[in-house]
């Protein structure tokens, strides 16, 4: 099947398919002859959109070339009205001679090959990967070459096998350029816009954005790192009651320690036909990570429990989704991923709030503890116009058992969800070359009662840690708006730049409890390139900057009249490698 890539929209584009057949040559020839046995062909002029033929319609059309088509005789049918416009070019002879309409037909096929019949600033079909030596290869891909590279499938899941493995030990404790504790996008190629493109899937890590984009991805792997360097701590200012009660933070500057993460992403992808796909795709949450070498609740203290030092929390989440991708027509596709997800947690040095838990003995220093669940995510992308695509996409709650050893912790008995999100957003072909994209997001943190729940509110029995209303870091639903653009510079080098926006996650009294997860950034900006070797491979990288941030407040119900601010900010620089394959 021959699929128009985007690249093309606006330019003269001829290109035949078929077998080359070398003939030895006989007494009287002055060298061999390669005879070119067509099959198909996709015909596409200037201002519309080209049809495909077949070989029935197509080889009688090459012989009456200089014939009918010039002597302006009727064109039968739409497609065959895409092949006149498009051979009526001067570019294109082949001639009627047996001989040598075989010869030139395989010289311009070849030239089709190199040139995609577009003007100057076009990429060429060749280096895109769209023919090379008997014979072409094609991908359901609008977006991403297809590859000739050799694999296998008992290869690929053997590379699964282990990836996976290496992940889960990588991932056992994790951080990431966030919004709250979700990631500003997944993969290389995404986190290079800021997490734009659900309606501009690029790699086979597309199914976290939208699970309908893997139908357009192709056979590949992707596998890639991310170095995460988040600067995050809070500020205790020196202006607490002079005489308790309240108790107080000693005053100072605290800063995390352990400021550098590795973050694992992977993903595997397989056209099982024309219009469906099948994948496997690996990616972190985090964001929730503090060290403080101190006792900093010290004045905390209480018959309850003693403050230890180091003071933090260590959070971190992996989910292994399997999107499946069908198209309902050559413009719309729908998606559905199943999940299923691991998430670790640990706390240490908050003894001295023992005391307002319903079960003490589970609120502090018990180790990291391990819970699983499930969800699911569901998406849909469209092609509106040739230059305009749409995609939606959301995931449900992902229901995850209870941290049992911190059920003194957080609220309803240790019940640690993650939120649901929806995401709707275009990409633009805004020439050739250059593709712009918008999303919306919208992360509902306020369903997740250990989240959302207030902690700047008097202490009660109705309220202790570890209740249904117990106290929680008062995150919100938070909306994000995400900008990005794509430059095809050349063949083989794709540029992208983006930046995101999203609300503040919890109001300024807050504060006090986020000390331990100071996830206060809201502005994000990136830069991103790919860079394609050959037919099957390519590296891309990204940058992203997630701007500093401080919410300062005061939480007169548990400090009194001193306030303070927790601030962060942070740098992440991701790399990706990418094997399309057979």
């Amino acid at each position: 099947m021959i699929v128009k890539y985007d690249e093309y929209c606006g330019h003269y584009l001829l290109f035949i398919a078929g077998l080359n057949i070398d003939v030895s040559t006989k007494e009287g020839q002055l060298c061999s002859l390669t005879k070119f046995v067509n099959w198909a062909t996709h015909a596409q002029p200037l201002d519309t959109e080209g049809a495909t033929l077949e070989q029935a319609e197509l080889v009688p059309r090459l012989r009456q070339q200089r014939g009918s088509l010039r002597a302006g005789a009727r064109v039968p049918s739409p497609a065959l009205r895409s092949l006149e416009s498009a051979l009526a070019s001067p570019t294109l002879t082949c001639l009627v001679d047996e001989t040598r309409e075989s010869a030139e037909c395989y010289r311009t096929s070849r030239m089709a090959h190199q040139r995609a019949w577009s003007r100057p600033g076009s990429p060429s079909l060749a280096a895109q990967g769209l023919g090379k030596g008997s014979g072409c290869s094609y991908h359901t891909n609008p977006r991403i070459s297809p590859s000739r590279t050799q694999g296998t499938s008992v290869t690929i899941p053997r590379l699964i096998r282990y990836s996976l493995a290496a992940a889960f030990v990588a991932a056992a404790s994790v951080a990431q350029a966030t919004n709250g504790y979700s990631p500003t996008g997944f993969g290389s190629t995404n986190k290079g816009l800021a997490g734009a493109g659900v309606a501009l899937p690029q790699d086979a890590l597309a199914g976290a954005t939208n699970p309908a984009g893997m139908v357009h991805v192709g056979n590949r792997f992707d596998l890639g790192i991310a170095l995460f360097a988040p600067d995050r701590g809070f500020t205790a200012d020196d202006n607490a009651a002079a005489v308790p009660p309240p108790p107080s933070v000693p005053a100072g500057t605290y800063e995390s320690r352990n400021d550098i993460f590795l973050i694992p992403h992977i993903g595997w992808n397989r056209q099982l036909d024309d219009n469906s796909s099948i994948g496997v795709l690996l990616g972190a949450n985090g964001g929730m990570n503090t060290e403080y070498g101190t006792d900093i609740w010290r004045n905390f203290n209480n018959p309850a429990g003693t403050a230890s030092s180091p003071t933090g929390v260590d959070f971190a989440q992996l989910f292994v989704g399997v999107p499946y991708a069908l198209k309902l027509n050559e413009r719309h596709a729908i998606g559905v991923m199943p999940i299923v997800a691991v998430q670790g947690f640990k706390a240490e040095g908050l003894e001295p709030f023992q005391g307002f838990s319903v079960a003490p003995d589970k609120v502090t220093n018990n180790g990291y503890d391990y819970s699983w669940g499930y969800g699911v995510r569901i998406g849909w992308m469209g092609e509106l116009t040739r230059r305009l695509s749409a995609g939606v996409s959301a995931q449900s709650r992902l229901y995850m058992q209870r941290f049992d050893d911190y059920a003194g912790l957080f609220a309803e008995n240790g019940d640690f969800d993650v939120p649901p999100t929806v995401t709707a957003g275009v990409s633009f072909k805004a020439t050739p070359d250059v593709t712009l994209v918008a999303d919306w997001q919208r992360i509902f943190y306020g369903e997740v009662k250990s989240l959302s729940n207030p902690n700047d509110i008097m202490l009660n029995p109705s309220n202790l840690l570890g209740s249904n209303n117990g106290l929680g870091f008062g995150w919100k639903d938070i909306d994000i708006l995400k900008l990005g653009v794509q430059w095809h510079y050349s063949p083989a080098l794709t540029l992208r730049a983006g930046f995101s926006h999203a609300d503040q996650l919890f109001d300024n009294g807050e504060a006090l409890f986020n000390v331990l997860a100071p996830a206060t950034v809201r502005t994000h900006a990136s830069l991103g390139m790919t860079y394609r070797f050959n037919e099957g491979n390519s590296l891309s990288l990204a940058y992203t900057r997630a701007f500093h941030e401080k919410i300062a407040g005061q939480n007169p119900n548990f400090t009194g009249p001193q306030t303070g601010s927790v601030q962060m900010d942070q740098h992440e620089l991701e790399m990706s490698w990418a094997w399309l394959f057979d």
